[in-house]
């Protein structure tokens, strides 16, 4: 069967509504608690960010 015929036949079942596949669930699992502290994520990053523009500056890139 041709890709563009499965595609078109899965957007006509999806759009018919009734029929199909049951929705897909994903149950949600405990990660634990954070190694690191994440209040101040943003600006880690842009630290680790700077850190690399001077590297590369450094270098001629």
């Amino acid at each position: 069967m041709p890709f563009k015929a499965v595609v078109n036949d899965a957007i006509r079942n999806a759009l018919a509504g009734g029929e199909g596949q049951a929705p897909y669930r994903l149950a949600p699992l405990p990660c634990g608690n954070p190694v690191v502290a994440l209040t101040k994520a943003l600006r880690v990053a842009d630290a680790l960010e700077d850190d690399e523009l001077v590297r590369k500056l450094a270098q001629g890139r």
